[in-house]
C-alpha cells in the first residue's frame, strides 16, 4: 500500500470542497417563499442557527458547544459544530444519531432553547437547512 502525505490528504480536501453540489429544477414560487423565509429564520438572533453555523453550507464557528445533547455514557458535554453542506443527505443527526430527520433536529432546539418556533416556521426552517 502506498503511504500518503500530509499533502496529498489537504489536496484531496480542497478538491472536495472545490465540487459544486448539484443542481435542481428552480423552485416554484411558494417553495422559492419557504426557503426564503427558513434563510430568515437560520440568521434571526432569536433563532441562532447561524451563531454557530457561520451562514453558508461549509462555514462553521469552528467551536465545541454544550447543546444539551450529551447522554451518559458520553464523556463530555460538548460537540463540534458540524458543517450544513448537504446535510439532508447525512442523517441520522447528533453524534449519537438520536435524530433521524432534520426536522426532529429542529424540534430538539425549538424545545431545548424554548424558541416557540409555529409549524410553518419549522417547516420553512426544515426546507431551508434541506436545500443546502
Amino acid at each position: 500500500l502506498a503511504r500518503h502525505t500530509l499533502g496529498d490528504r489537504d489536496a484531496l480536501f480542497a478538491y472536495i470542497q472545490s465540487l459544486e453540489a448539484p443542481r435542481g429544477r428552480d423552485p416554484q414560487p411558494e417553495a422559492q417563499a419557504r426557503l426564503g423565509r427558513g434563510f430568515e429564520l437560520f440568521h434571526t438572533r432569536e433563532v441562532g442557527c447561524s451563531s454557530c453555523h457561520l451562514g453558508d453550507e461549509l462555514a462553521t464557528d469552528r467551536e465545541r458547544h454544550d447543546v444539551g445533547s450529551r447522554s451518559m455514557v458520553d464523556a463530555a458535554p460538548r460537540f463540534d459544530t458540524p458543517s450544513l453542506r448537504f446535510v439532508a443527505r447525512s442523517a441520522p443527526y447528533f453524534h449519537d444519531g438520536s435524530a433521524r430527520t432534520t426536522a426532529d433536529v429542529i424540534a430538539f432546539y425549538d424545545k431545548k432553547f424554548d424558541m416557540r418556533l409555529t409549524p410553518q416556521e419549522l417547516a420553512d426552517l426544515d426546507a431551508f437547512l434541506k436545500a443546502l
